[in-house]
Parts: structure tokens; sequence; C-alpha cells
């Protein structure tokens, strides 16, 4: 226990004298790779030094403000023995610097539009110069055609002012295209320096951060680092394009991802990770706490002397002791834990025991602007086996739809998809949480080639019943279905007829035709499925009669 109580002291004493005696570093590091998560992202940056025995203290600077403090971690290897004593954060403020920035960036602007100047001005004289030669030519045309009674100008005489009305005018022309062109390109380049003026302005008063790392060097040598923090302010979700052909039933999905962020730093080229882990939420679920149910009684209210009619107020039965912990919310913010280090899969899908990480073959670049970048993250085929469905009873619209089964090794997330049939858009739809072997149906637009009318052949009304009187209403539906493509489809229709939940109200399927094709838990809905192999040109009808009887001193609701 001494021993343990002395290298502890020495340690703190260590850390005293690494404060005051270390010799002070400033490394230049870049950022290597990026984890994005739905709602922050772990930054990793590498630096390398050549680094003296002894005290050192390194300093990582420009960070951004908001890095979490507690995810900071930092580790290394070099050509020597290196021990890390202390890492810490520290805030830098750049309101002088920002304001330094953007002075030159001033200067820089006002260059520019000194230069717009200098070019408008000489659009002005371009200008005077055409209206003087235009002046020149149409003088000089009512002069000779004057002297064309008196005397004959010379070919020479026309052709000389022609030629100079043209030259002149044409060279005109010239130049003030390429004014034009130059101040185009002039008020571009003023316009991105507007733009990072205003950032740079955003940023002033505000803050950055500085990791400073303490460092034991054994021997003179080089050490490797990487630093690793979380920032808030970045995010991904996925999206989907889903391609799918007549010709065949090879379904292309195209997983993609919308990226953004402003951490208030810039991504150039590194290594993108999307993970679906929530590093914010590993705390656990809350423990449930009593829930007291408590009786309330209604009292009259009243408004000087006089109760107000149709007005009740309520109180609690007793005091109100209830403790206010109980009414908290469950979706306060969680804790952030601490990070560990996040070990990169060699593969394109990486599968974690509770989250699935996909590394970006490419590097991209992310600027901190907070607009949306699309990136690639998988391209998967599959097989969907294509059948048309109908429910005539809501819609007289017949849809190709596609059995997909996941076959890939990593999860579909929820995400907007966009659907491509035979090349062109059909529409857009939403993904569910798909995990591999699972299936989901897929819709891919309307076939105009099948015709579906449903309609209502029969509704009769009638009194049963002689001590009990009771209403009886039959309905019959015909449904016609015509199949005017050039090859055989299969077409699932469903309809319905009501289901009673109520022992007064009697539901009854009297005749169908042709049988349905029940699946489980169908007839308990009251749904009616037909499946149908109809061959190219092919006319087929349903039809179904069901009878509700019910007392006739009531009213059944829901009832059509």
């Amino acid at each position: 226990m001494r021993r343990i109580l002395v290298l502890l002291m020495a340690i703190a004493w260590g850390g005293t004298a690494l404060a005051n005696e270390a010799t002070k570093f400033e490394a230049v590091s870049k950022i290597s790779s990026v984890i994005v998560y739905s709602d922050r992202a772990m930054v990793k940056r590498a630096f390398s030094a050549k680094l003296p025995t002894g005290f050192v203290s390194i300093a990582i600077p420009d960070l951004p403000a908001k890095l979490l403090n507690e995810s900071v971690r930092v580790t290394g290897k070099g050509t020597t023995d290196v021990t890390i004593f202390s890492v810490r954060v520290e805030e830098e403020f750049l309101e002088e610097s920002a304001q330094e920035a953007v002075r030159a960036l001033q200067d820089q602007k006002e260059k520019l539009e000194g230069q717009i100047k200098s070019l408008q001005d000489r659009k002005t004289v371009l200008a005077s110069k055409k209206s003087f030669v235009e002046a020149i030519s149409k003088s000089t045309s009512e002069s000779i055609s004057k002297d064309i009674a008196v005397q004959r100008p010379s070919i020479d005489e026309w052709a000389g002012m022609l030629s100079f009305v043209d030259k002149s005018l044409n060279e005109i022309a010239s130049e003030s295209r390429d004014i034009e062109n130059e101040i185009k390109d002039l008020n571009n380049k003023k316009s991105i320096i507007e733009r990072e003026m205003s950032a740079r302005q955003y940023l002033s008063g505000e803050s950055r951060k500085a990791v400073v790392v303490d460092l034991d060097i054994a021997d003179p040598g080089t050490i490797s680092m990487e630093l690793s923090y979380i920032v808030t302010g970045a995010s991904w979700t996925p999206i989907y394009d889903i391609r799918a052909s007549s010709e065949n039933d090879t379904i292309s999905i195209v997983f993609m991802a919308n990226v953004k962020q402003n951490t208030g730093e810039d991504w150039h080229d590194v290594q993108i990770e999307l993970s679906t882990a929530k590093p914010y939420a590993g705390h656990g679920p809350r423990k449930p706490i009593p829930w007291y149910l408590r009786i309330k009684t209604p009292v009259l209210s009243y408004r000087g002397g006089r109760v107000s009619p149709g007005e009740v107020a309520f109180q609690t039965d007793g005091d109100d002791t209830r403790n206010k912990q109980d009414f908290m919310p469950f979706n306060r913010p969680a804790p952030m834990i601490q990070m560990q280090e996040t070990q990169l899969s060699v593969a394109d899908v990486s599968q974690q025991l509770i989250s699935t990480s996909f590394i970006l073959k490419q590097t991209e670049s992310i600027p901190s602007d907070n607009k949306i970048k699309k990136v690639s993250v998988k391209v998967a085929s599959t097989e969907g086996k294509k059948e048309y469905y109908a429910i005539p009873k809501t819609s007289d619209n017949v849809y190709l739809r596609s059995k997909i089964i996941n076959k890939t090794s990593f999860p579909l997330l929820p995400g907007d998809a966009s659907i491509f049939f035979d090349g062109g858009f059909v529409s857009t739809t939403a993904i569910p949480l798909v995990v591999p072997s699972e299936g989901f149906d897929l819709f891919l637009g309307i076939d105009d080639n099948i015709r579906l009318k449903r309609e209502l052949a029969k509704r009769f009304v009638d009194e049963t019943g002689v001590m009990s009187r009771k209403n009886r209403i039959e309905f019959t539906y015909n449904i016609t279905i015509e199949n005017l493509r050039k090859n055989e489809s299969k077409i699932t229709i469903l309809d319905q007829i009501p289901v009673s939940r109520d022992d007064r109200i009697d539901v009854k399927l009297k005749d169908i035709s042709p049988d349905p094709q029940y699946k489980a838990d169908d007839e308990q809905k009251g749904i009616l499925r037909w499946i149908l192999d109809m061959k190219a040109g092919e006319k087929n009808q349903l039809s179904f009669n069901y009878e509700v009887k019910f007392p006739s001193d009531v009213i059944v609701d829901g009832l059509n």
C-alpha cells in the first residue's frame, strides 16, 4: 500500500515538473479518418515528430469548439520509450486572429472591386466609341447620298468607309465580350471571398480548442501519434436507388448516404466510416418508477357565487404529495460515455455485436457547411419475383409488386428510396429495417394493361323475425379483371367483408366464386384473397355475397 502511494505521489510530482520544465512543441496534424454517427462524429488525427530526451509538451491547436472534452484519446508508438503523463484540453480564443483574417480578405475584396470598376469604366468608353463610330457611319452615308446627285463616289470610297465601320464595331464587340467575361470571373472570386468573410466573422469571438499532450521521452527519437475525439454537428441518413427491369427478376439496390456536417472543421480527402452505433445511448434503460393512480372527483366551479353552466373543475382526493420525479420525461438528453477506440475492419462492412459500420472505399471531402453530400456505400443485387396486386375496394389500379429478399450480409436501414423501372423513374417509397434474409414488398408502379372494375351488383334490405324484429341487409359485389398484356400474369386480389365485434350483429358470407385462397388470419379479419394465373387476353369475374343481421332498434356503425 505504501509503495502504491509513493508511486502516485511521484506521478503527481512528475506532472508538476513536466508543466514547468517541458520543452514545448506545436504539432501539425491532419485528419486521417472520420466515423460518422447519427448525430455526431469521431474524428481521428495523425501527427508525428522528432523529439529530444526529457519532458515534452505537444500542443495540437485549432480544433473545433464542438469537441467533447471527455471523448479525447491519444495513442502512439515510436522508436524510443515514451510515457504519456497527461492529456488536457485548452480553449483558444480566436477573436483577434479571426479579425486579422477578415481584414486580409477585405483587402482582397477591395482589390477585386477596383479591378471590376476599371473594367466597367472601360465598358463605358467602348460604349461611347461605338456610338461615335455609328454616328460617323450614319453621317458619312447621308453625305455620300447627297453627293451622288452631284458627283458619283468611287468604289474605293464606299469600301473604305464600310471597312472602317465594320472593323471598328467588331473590335468594340470583341473587347466588350472579353470585359464581360472578366467581370463575371472577378465577381465569382468576390463572392467566394465574401462567403469566407462571413464564415470568419461568424467565428470572431468564438473559441477553438487545443489538445496538449505531456510526454516523457527516454531517448531522442521519432514518435507517431493519433488523436481521436467526438464532435457534435455531424450526421448521416441512408437513401436508396432501386432499379428493376421487366426482362428479368433481378433487382439492383444502390445503397447511398446523405452526409452533412457543421462541426467547425472541414474534412479534406479523408476515410469515412458510417456507423449505426449510438455512443450517446450506452447508459442503459431507466428503471421503472412507481406508477400511482388516484381518483379524481368532479366539483362545481363558482364564479361570483354562481355556478358556471357546463363548467367542471377537478381536484385530487387528498393532499397532492406526488414526487416530481414521477413525471420526469423519459427522453432526457443522455449523458456522454467514455468512447473506446474503434477498430476498423478491412472489409467494406463491419458487423459488430450491436451495430454495423460501412467503410467507404473512396476518400471523401466534406466541408463544414451543413450541406448534404451524397456518397456511395454499396451496390447489391437480389432477385424479386414479380406479381400483380390489387385491392379493388380502394382503387381500380393494379400494381406491380416484387417480393425482395435481403441477401446481403448487412441490414438495410430505414430510409427513402427512388424506384426506377426499365430505366424510368416510377416513384419514391420508404425502406423499412430489413435484416439479412428478411423480405419486404416493393411496389414498382401501376400497370394500365391490366383492367380492374368492382361493382355493387345488389343491395337488398329486409326485416325478419316475429317476436324480435331484425334488419337484414344483403350485398353482392362483382369484380371484373382483364389481362391485356402479351404474357401470362400472376395477380393477387384482396377484398373484404365486415367483421362483427358485437354478439347482436351477425355477418355471414353466403356465396363466393371462385373459392378464395385464404392465408393465416384472413377469415378472422374478413379478408377475401384470390391468386390468379391469367393468360394473355384472359378475362375473369369474381363475385361474393354476404348478409348482415342486427336488431332493428340499433344503428350499426361502419356498415356501407
